[in-house]
């Protein structure tokens, strides 16, 4: 783990920056402040910035309690990063632009991505501005089942993004931006200037244009942390399978044309979950599939 760590400027808990490390996993940064004035204070849990080759992968880890200026979770700039399965919970930043997740940051290079996969966002904060969750600048970021709640910040409770020099600033599918707050406006989505955001089998407080997206409750197993979908035909916990009164809206949801492989075998509905855990071994289960076959809870 990283944790307690405080660093003068940015990356208080790891600073990854043109090197060779082609994979953080399996990692905790826990309560990491980067201290500085205004812009370099940034990515309190970590910094990537990589100015060639290919984009580092962070597997699997956590990021709670950071605080920074900016980027309170993480910092991404230069050649991007692929997160998968990670948690951004509890981070804080003190004024702008960033909110406490991904900030895509001061790199002009528009083509240059970063990809969030089957990511959860709770209780993030940005104190001062935009991006509670999430915030896009400059770059561009690719979102896939992702899951936001209960992040605030001035505008744009969830995401934010601004100054994007190219078309989709943020590119999401299969996400769920539900319960956030921005407490000057745009409570889910703020969109500054250059800013854009294409949105598709997504659901989203209060709406948002795009395929096959939805408003209406998730319904959370326990919102803000436990972000997993309740279902009558079984939910996944740390201790077992369990069954729901009523079942999510997002469970068969999501875009038709993409793998649902990895969740359970005949209780897929043959269609991708919306949310975190579309496409893994915890998706929540739909009605069961199999020929002549009774539900069975394991």
């Amino acid at each position: 783990a990283f944790s307690s760590s405080v660093g003068w400027g940015e990356g208080a808990g790891l600073t990854v920056v043109n090197s060779s490390i082609g994979m953080v996993s399996n990692c905790a940064f826990v309560a990491n402040t980067a201290v500085g004035p205004d812009d370099n204070s940034m990515g309190g849990g970590v910094l990537v910035n990589i100015s060639g080759g290919g984009p580092v992968t962070i597997n699997a880890c956590s990021f709670r309690l950071n605080t920074a200026h900016s980027a309170g979770g993480a910092c991404v700039s230069g050649a991007g990063a692929v997160f998968t399965d990670c948690d951004f919970i509890c981070n804080t930043t003190a004024w702008y632009a960033a909110g406490a997740g991904i900030v895509n940051s001061f790199d002009a290079r528009s083509t240059i991505k970063t990809v969030l996969v089957n990511c959860r966002f709770a209780g993030n904060t940005a104190t001062s501005w935009h991006g509670g969750g999430l915030a896009v600048l400059y770059q561009a970021a690719i979102l896939i089942n992702c899951s936001f709640s209960s992040n605030s910040a001035q505008l744009g409770g969830a995401v934010s993004a601004w100054f994007g020099g190219g078309p989709g600033v943020i590119l999401a599918t299969n996400c769920i931006l539900w319960g956030d707050s921005g407490w000057g406006g745009d409570n889910e989505i703020c969109l500054g200037p250059s800013g854009s955001m294409t949105g598709n089998y997504c659901n989203v407080q209060g709406g948002y244009s795009g395929t096959s997206n939805l408003n209406v409750n998730p319904l959370y197993a326990d919102p803000p942390f436990d972000l997993h979908l309740q279902s009558i035909y079984g939910r996944y916990t740390s201790t077992g399978w369990v069954t729901d009164a009523q079942s999510s809206p997002c469970i068969d949801a999501g875009d038709p044309s993409m793998d649902y492989a990895l969740e359970s075998k005949y209780y897929s509905g043959n269609r991708i979950n919306i949310g975190a855990y579309g496409n893994t071994a915890q998706a929540s289960r739909s009605k069961s599939t199999a020929p002549g076959s009774a539900l069975i809870i394991r």
